[in-house]
């Protein structure tokens, strides 16, 4: 949600409504922050780092093994290209 939408929500409403609809909201939000605090607490008790540091590894991970990858098969293609034309000067 955006905070135009917020600010639109919390402005239909008048008298206690808005007290109540904001203060809903501002707890919704406290508990959303507390939840979130705690996954990623339990996820560092687990992984040992934090979401975040764990995506960025495995990230940088499959960048090097893709790298790695891209630059076994270009020098095949080179090699094949190479004895291609070594063959084509041997056969003229």
């Amino acid at each position: 949600m955006s905070e135009d939408f917020l600010a639109q929500v919390i402005r239909s409403y008048s008298g206690n409504m808005n007290a109540l609809v904001g203060g809903y909201l501002e707890r919704s939000l406290n508990l959303f922050i507390a939840q979130q605090q705690k996954m990623s607490e339990s996820f560092q008790d687990v992984a040992g780092m934090e979401p975040f540091g764990a995506i960025t590894e495995l990230a940088q991970r499959n960048l090097n093994q893709w790298m790695e990858m891209q630059k076994e098969t270009l020098e095949a293609f080179a090699l094949s290209k190479a004895k291609g034309r070594q063959g084509r000067a041997d056969k003229g």
